[in-house]
């Protein structure tokens, strides 16, 4: 190309050669060439948006050749091939089908017919003869005119050769692009389909498959990627297209075919747009239904019958498979293929599988995010690497037959079809290899839901497990759920050959495996593997116990009187037993789970049963080991009595009269008996939901003093179960347990209490068993219990007067013989519930003591220089102690705050709010650091409510709650709480009223809160008016006021400091300048001294207080 190139522009230029010698001063002018440079090797190339539609397609050079623009270089092809179409065409509408119809022959016809066809009717038609048949007349002749360029004329046939050589570079290149760049091009719509149709129709006549293969793979890529290319093809007509496509070369393709042949590589992409249609359209889709639910079905079932013999093109088997599963929606469908056999080929293609070839990848590599699990048609679709390809058909097989078993009536039950299919399986593949089958995409979904798997990731997940049982049949398995060897493999080949070769046969009772003649099966389990192996592979122990016993019951020969016996004790068990394990596996247990053999078709012997039942019995034991080790060894004592053991108790009579029958059976119920009595000792748990066994139970402890001695060890894990803590507590359980513990020794203190520990930690019910032991302790022994049992125990031994707590021998005493009494109480009583509850120890240590937040209140006020636990906590329910006597009087109070915090008071509610109202002031006059706690808890806004409730002006307790405030107003973060909960507003109301006593403290309040210059408080009170009413109070100088001249000093300040306000002191000070009152007033001099901390005047010394930092006690103070 390049000498070519050098030669056309050599040739350009001689003559300006010739001009240059005979001047040498000539200049060159421009002239384009005569015409562009033609190149022979670019006159078959097809250049498309930058490429090179030959080297595109040249996957040998170029196999991953980058493609940037996939969009833009389809829609150039497609515009090429919109091009060929039309200038190779005679008429846009005619059609080789209408062409025929028009001359009235058919398509098999040859050129002599045509010309004769055609001379006939031009005679008959011609305009001079038939002057109203023009029209019919032109549509012949174009008709003719089509046939003669597309099928008659020589040159036309080369015309086609080249032609058809571009259209399947253009249809190649198509393909490239959406197996390559199939989600980009998603987002489009194919728009060629009825091209292709035409394409197919015209080329099917001819039996160019080459193009035809080119056509079917552009049809099977586009569907498979877009759901509504799928939807637009069948739309345009196609889908009728491919069935008659796949009928014609279906039925030309045999078992000699070979793996070369072009029909079986169309056939293959027929089959999988046909899969991606099914799968893309919805299951009502009039087209699908009409189809698939009537005889129309018959040849498109027959073609895929047929396809799945074809074993040389595995990737038209593939192809056929998907659209086996995707065909799952269509009941009727699925129902025709089986009846025609295709389950012997199905499990043909399970026994393929070769361990150890892997899996195609190809099929696994797509982007599977956008499509339904095990549904999408992988786009590669070539045969190498055959035995890794027929490993991926093994693996979709699996998936096909779990869904087929699965297909619902619209009822919501199983259809016919899926049940005998189901029947099937269990009996080829045996019960255990075929309800794994049968489950395994139920199995597959569900573990894809939970772990919220992507749809790449559930797809591995479906391969893996679909691989684990191919693995199975491919080997072999021995364990207690599986039996599967090489043996029966074989015998199930040579089934599945004489099936095929004779489908008419509908029973399938006639396959028997010799080695599970004599296999005792019972609830999916070998008895015989059980004996030789471990326990683990079994998943419902309990089911298999209550089966093995049904299994003795049912080939026993046993009497009424036996029949009486286990009525009864399934009685005894479940008024003992069966609340500790509620499920009731008889519900699910059908006759075949104890029929002794893998399935009915296996006849069991009854002179085998003496031999069956030793080892049924050694079962027994071996899942009483199990759940033993599992239950109790890992765990510790369990709190619920273990199923398969209660099982054992109420088969009791049967194993009883079982003894009667050999030596060795009765040694084996020996052994069983022996395991039971030494593995469970007590029978405890199984009393956790059954009240009549608790009241039994708690009967029993409280008669037999050695029984709580004996079980207090598993009692503290039984109490962590909160509905066994609730139904303990409400019998009086924490009665016993302080009655166990305080009449014992130091062992059984430390224990009991210990108990008593973890049972208020649990959390639904804990709180409940604290107020219960509230009732006997006092609020720092429950502290100490529920800190450290030893801590309460030396509590226990002390004697201490405080604040916090009141303890001395008499205590110890009084709660001794109080336990005792009510202990003795509810032995005597016939309802625990309710004789609990009344239960409680008043000590004579505590008459007329108030406790609020675990502080007694008298005592804390005599010596307020006490170190406290939990001030913080104190001080919040001082507040809400005063909140709720001042909303809800009441005479008597006993509560717990969120905190546990205990508040009792026995007092008159004026008294008792004064005590609170004075031990709260105590607590902040001692305290100063806990004032901020004021505003970050909310506190200072319940004392603000009360203010709000007060019915009186005059109480001892509102005088007090006036200095609190007054405390408060000394931080800055109480001042900030006070403006934003409308706090100021009240006190400025206040002064307003002109209240006697009210007025000077407000005054004192709102001026310690000017104080606060970092604060928004002077501009608050101006925007409330405080100024007209300071100036009022000056003015009006009210008649008895107490100490008005306080208050006017206190106003006077307060003016002052309002003139300094930073923004709007300027205005102030010139609003004043106008005002006599303060004229008058402002320049007043007084030698009155008032204090910004006048509430520390009442503060004591405590500068001694060993018991107290300096962090709890106002620096002012010491």
């Amino acid at each position: 190309m390049r000498r070519h190139l050098i030669y056309e522009i050599s040739r350009h230029v001689s003559d300006f050669t010739f001009v240059l010698r005979e001047n040498i001063l000539a200049e060159y002018e421009y002239s384009p060439l005569l015409s562009p440079v033609q190149y022979a090797e670019l006159q078959e190339e097809i250049w498309c948006h930058n490429f090179y539609l030959r080297n595109l397609c040249n996957t040998d050079l170029f196999p991953n050749w980058p493609i940037h623009e996939p969009f833009e270089i389809l829609r150039s092809i497609i515009e090429r091939w919109s091009e060929q179409t039309t200038q190779g065409s005679t008429s846009s509408t005619m059609t080789s089908d209408l062409a025929f119809k028009k001359l009235g022959l058919e398509k098999t016809d040859d050129a002599q017919e045509v010309r004769s066809a055609y001379r006939r009717l031009a005679v008959q038609l011609h305009p001079d003869k038939n002057p109203n048949g023009r029209a019919e007349f032109e549509e012949v002749q174009s008709a003719y005119e089509f046939l003669s360029k597309e099928y008659l004329d020589s040159d036309s046939q080369d015309c086609y050769l080249s032609r058809s050589k571009e259209t399947l570079l253009l249809l190649r290149a198509q393909s490239i692009l959406f197996r390559r760049c199939g989600a980009s091009l998603s987002l489009y719509r194919y728009p060629c389909y009825q091209s292709l149709c035409r394409l197919i129709e015209k080329e099917m006549s001819r039996g160019n498959h080459e193009i035809l293969c080119a056509a079917f793979e552009i049809i099977a890529l586009s569907t498979s990627v877009d759901r509504g290319n799928a939807h637009e093809y069948v739309l345009s007509g196609g889908y009728l297209l491919l069935k008659e496509s796949l009928w014609k070369l279906s039925s030309e393709l045999e078992g000699s075919t070979k793996r070369e042949d072009l029909r079986l590589r169309a056939c293959a992409f027929i089959c999988q747009a046909l899969s991606a249609i099914v799968d893309q359209e919805d299951s009502k889709s009039e087209i699908l239904l009409s189809d698939f639910s009537s005889e129309a079905r018959v040849s498109l079932l027959q073609c895929m019958e047929h396809t799945l013999e074809l074993d040389q093109s595995p990737a038209l088997i593939t192809a056929t498979l998907y659209f086996c599963l995707n065909i799952c929606k269509f009941k009727d469908a699925v129902k025709d293929l089986l009846s025609r056999g295709v389950l012997w080929n199905f499990l043909r293609l399970l026994l393929t599988y070769e361990v150890g070839a892997g899996i195609a990848r190809q099929y696994l590599e797509q982007d599977f995010e956008r499509f339904e699990l095990y549904t999408k048609m992988p786009p590669l679709l070539y045969d190498e690497q055959v035995a890794s390809i027929q490993n991926w058909q093994s693996i979709v097989t699996l998936w096909l037959l779990s869904k087929w078993s699965n297909v619902l009536e619209e009822d919501g039950s199983l259809t016919y079809a899926s049940l005998q299919l189901r029947e099937s399986l269990n009996a080829c593949l045996t019960p255990s290899i075929g309800s794994r089958v049968i489950f395994l995409c139920e199995e597959i979904e569900m573990e894809a839901s939970h772990k919220s798997l992507s749809r790449s990731q559930a797809l591995d997940c479906a391969t893996q497990k679909a691989a684990d049982i191919l693995i199975i049949i491919a080997t072999k398995s021995e364990s207690p759920s599986c039996l599967w060897n090489m043996q029966m493999r074989t015998r199930l080949q040579s089934y599945i050959t004489s099936r095929r070769r004779d489908i008419s046969q509908s029973s399938i009772q006639d396959l028997m495996y010799e080695n599970l003649q004599n296999e005792i099966y019972i609830a999916e389990t070998y008895l015989r593997l059980l004996a030789q192996s471990a326990c683990e592979d079994v998943e419902d122990r309990h089911k298999l116990c209550y089966c093995i016993f049904r299994f003795i019951l049912s080939h026993h020969h046993h009497n009424d009187e036996i029949e009486v016996l286990l009525r009864d004790a399934r009685e005894h068990v479940s008024l003992m037993l069966a609340d500790a394990w509620r499920d009731d596996v008889s519900c699910s247990v059908s006759e075949s789970d104890f029929h002794g053999r893998v399935s009915m078709q296996y006849r069991y012997k009854q002179e085998q049963f003496d031999g069956d039942l030793i080892l049924a019995l050694d079962a027994i034991r071996i899942i009483l080991a199990h759940e033993h080790q599992l239950l109790f060894d890992t765990k510790g004592i369990n709190i619920r009595f273990p199923p398969c053991a209660a099982q054992c108790l109420q088969w009791i009579p049967l194993l009883l009269s079982v003894t009667t029958m050999s030596i060795k059976a009765c040694k084996c119920i020996s052994l069983i008996f022996l395991d039971l009595a030494r593995m469970y000792k007590t029978q405890l748990a199984c009393s956790l939901r059954s009240p009549d066994l608790m009241d039994f139970f708690m009967i029993v402890g409280r008669t037999c003093d050695g029984l709580m001695t004996e079980l207090i060890g598993c009692l503290q894990e039984l109490l962590s179960d909160g509905d066994f803590l609730e139904e303990f507590r409400s019998r009086g359980g924490v009665i016993d347990l302080l009655a166990w513990s305080l009449s014992g020794d130091e062992e059984h203190l430390t224990r009991g209490l210990s108990t008593l520990a973890c049972a208020m930690k649990e959390s639904l019910y804990g709180p409940r068993v604290r107020k219960d032991v509230s009732r006997w302790f006092p609020p720092a022994l429950l502290r100490g219990l529920s800190s450290s049992p030893a801590d309460c125990i030396a509590l226990l031994r002390s004697t201490t007067r405080s604040a916090e707590f009141i303890w001395n021998k008499n205590c110890l005493d009084e709660l001794q013989a109080g336990v005792c009494r009510a202990h003795t109480e509810l032995k005597k009583s016939g309802n625990c519930k309710e004789l609990h509850d009344k239960l409680k120890i008043e000590y004579s240590a505590y008459d007329d003591l108030m406790i609020v937040g675990d502080i007694f209140i008298d005592i804390f006020v005599k010596d307020p220089m006490a170190k406290l636990s939990n001030p913080t906590g104190f001080l919040d329910a001082l507040v809400s102690a005063i909140l709720t006597l001042i909303e809800q009087p009441v005479e008597e109070m006993e509560t717990f705050d969120e905190s546990g915090l205990l508040t009792k008071f026995g007092r008159n509610d004026r008294q008792a709010l004064d005590r609170i109202a004075e031990a709260l002031f105590t607590l902040l006059r001692i305290r100063s650091t806990l004032t901020a706690h004021l505003s970050r808890s909310g506190s200072l806004q319940k004392i603000q409510r009360s203010f709000q409730l007060f019915t009186s002006t005059t109480t001892r307790s509102e005088m007090i709650l006036l200095k609190i405030f007054r405390i408060a107003s000394d931080n800055a973060e109480c001042v900030e709480a006070l403006i934003a909960s409308q706090g100021v507003k009240l006190i400025l109301d206040f002064i307003r009223d002109r209240t006697s006593l009210r007025l000077v403290p407000a005054l004192d309040i709102l001026r310690a809160c000017l104080a606060h210059e970092d604060t928004s408080i002077s501009r608050h009170l101006i925007d409330l008016g405080a100024l007209k009413i300071l100036l009022d109070l000056l003015e009006e100088s009210p008649a008895g006021i107490h100490d008005y001249a306080v208050a006017r000093v206190h106003a006077i300040e307060m003016i002052k400091q309002l003139e300094r306000d930073p923004s709007r002191g300027s205005v102030i000070r010139s609003l004043l300048e106008s005002c006599q009152v303060w004229q008058s007033c402002k320049n007043q001099k007084h030698d009155l001294f008032i204090s910004t901390q006048s509430h520390n005047l009442l503060q004591i010394a405590a500068a001694k207080d060993s018991n107290s930092s300096p962090d709890e006690i106002d620096s002012s103070v010491l």
